[in-house]
């Protein structure tokens, strides 16, 4: 039986976008073992990038170090 994990910051299937904070400072450093600064900067881009209208899919692989298109997808 597969079991599948859902990470759902941005409020899409439910209103979760509260997490976002706990993303980027807490679960991001985590998984790709990113500093607390790069953490701190990306969490400033996303509500920046929030209030003015930025999809946030086109600066990821700029400043996420490792990300890939395969571990976007997956």
């Amino acid at each position: 039986m597969a079991v599948h994990v859902v990470f759902d910051y941005d409020g899409v299937v439910v209103d979760s976008y509260t997490g976002v904070e706990v993303f980027y400072l807490v679960d991001l450093p985590n998984m790709l073992r990113v500093s607390r600064d790069v953490a701190e900067h990306l969490l400033y881009i996303e509500y920046l990038g929030e209030a003015v209208g930025w999809l946030r899919e086109d600066w990821w692989f700029d400043y996420i170090p490792g990300l890939t298109s395969e571990l976007y997808d997956a």
